[in-house]
């Protein structure tokens, strides 16, 4: 269950991210870990692709992406915990909508992503997704992309 194991279902207080560490031998999520977001979306993409997604995670993150504050790190019951906005995470909320067949948020969340292209400086990161000021730029984070315009 996203943020936590339940026999009842998703509970009005547990976060609709899923948790990045369990502990078999305890039968227990891995504590007091905060939520990465990249994470906890591959496995809704993985669910998605399925036909398992929970569509409360679904709906947050159409919310989110909608506001623009689809962040990188949450906790546990779902305050976000930084204010990053990564290409990685708005490329695997589209292919989200795509998988759920949800095309609003595959073109929201495509939209997002292209916010953090650089554009029009005519330096070596000019079309791709980096930090021209830093020349940083993660390929994770471009290799995501290109995925998401694929789905």
């Amino acid at each position: 269950m996203p943020g936590g194991r339940s026999k009842a279902g998703i509970s009005a207080t547990r976060f609709l991210f899923y948790e990045t560490r369990y502990d078999y031998g305890k039968d227990k999520y891995a504590s007091p870990q905060d939520i990465r977001t990249v994470e906890s979306l591959v496995t809704i993409l993985h669910l998605s692709e399925a036909g398992l997604a929970h569509p409360e995670s679904i709906a947050y993150i159409r919310k989110q992406v909608d506001a623009g504050t689809l962040f990188g790190t949450y906790s546990r019951t779902g305050v976000p915990k930084d204010d990053v906005r990564s290409t990685a995470i708005y490329a695997l909320a589209a292919m989200i909508g795509s998988a759920a067949g949800d095309k609003a948020l595959y073109e929201r969340a495509i939209a997002r992503m292209n916010e953090l292209r650089t554009t029009g400086t005519g330096g070596p990161l000019d079309g791709g997704f980096g930090d021209p000021a830093t020349g940083q730029a993660y390929s994770f984070d471009n290799l995501t992309a290109l995925l998401a315009y694929a789905y």
